[in-house]
């Protein structure tokens, strides 16, 4: 597949976000300047989307896959690839909590 395959909205981007905010400050990390801060919270939210597009990927059915990348190289709408995904992989939002939390744990070192 060319590009990533972004499935997230404006809520969605908002509520990693708001998870990456809570990471740094899990991690105690409220003592830097805010230009690092923000830095460091655009890294975690980059990565916190790769990890949604690697759940999405590794779940959606072989049969679907070149269908999704299809839908992907003609540069479809995000709402459109949200549609698709929410419609093909199945328990979605149990699969990304349960990425997120790995992600979590590896990340505060717990």
């Amino acid at each position: 597949m060319a590009k990533t395959a972004q499935p997230t909205n404006n809520k969605h981007m908002v509520q990693l976000e708001e998870f990456a905010e809570n990471l740094l400050l899990e991690k105690n990390l409220t003592n830097v300047d805010e230009a690092t801060r923000m830095q460091m919270r655009e890294d975690l939210v980059d990565r916190l989307e790769q990890v949604t597009d690697k759940v999405v990927v590794e779940n959606i059915p072989p049969e679907k896959l070149f269908e999704f990348e299809q839908l992907i190289d003609r540069g479809a709408k995000p709402s459109e690839v949200q549609k698709f995904v929410s419609e093909n992989v199945p328990n979605l939002d149990q699969k990304l909590t349960e990425a997120y939390f790995n992600f979590r744990k590896l990340y505060l070192g717990l």
